[in-house]
């Protein structure tokens, strides 16, 4: 039975490492098993971070609805009180693409869990 825990375990580390390959990395598992469970726990920070980048741009599309919103209303009010029509939407405030999933913050997610699949016992190389 143990024996079957540990070939899963292999299975399920083996499909996270090939997740690397998608940014241009080769991984090849620690030998240990001590080493594999450190690989999952860089997996599981990786997504933390990740998770984090995501927050943090979640956080800046609601702040950017926000001041669009207080701009156009002052906007169609100055309208209004100069006698002249509202030709501008809501949505000309916006700028979601200053939103934009922040790739230096996926970068560094990335670049942390590199250095700590190597650190478990892995090898990570860059793909050919």
């Amino acid at each position: 039975m143990q024996r079957l825990s540990v070939i899963s375990l292999v299975l399920v580390l083996s499909a996270c490492s090939s997740s690397g390959g998608r940014e241009g990395y080769e991984y090849a598992l620690p030998l240990t098993a001590g080493g594999r469970l450190c690989v999952i726990q860089c997996q599981q920070a990786r997504e933390f971070c990740e998770k984090q980048c995501d927050f943090g741009r979640n956080q800046c599309l609601h702040n950017m609805t926000r001041r669009a919103l207080t701009a156009y209303e002052a906007y169609a009010k100055q309208q209004l009180r100069d006698g002249l029509m509202v030709n501008r939407n809501l949505e000309d405030f916006e700028h979601p693409e200053r939103c934009e999933a922040d790739t230096a913050c996926i970068d560094e997610c990335s670049d942390i869990y590199r250095g700590c699949y190597t650190g478990c016992g892995g090898k990570v190389v860059p793909a050919k």
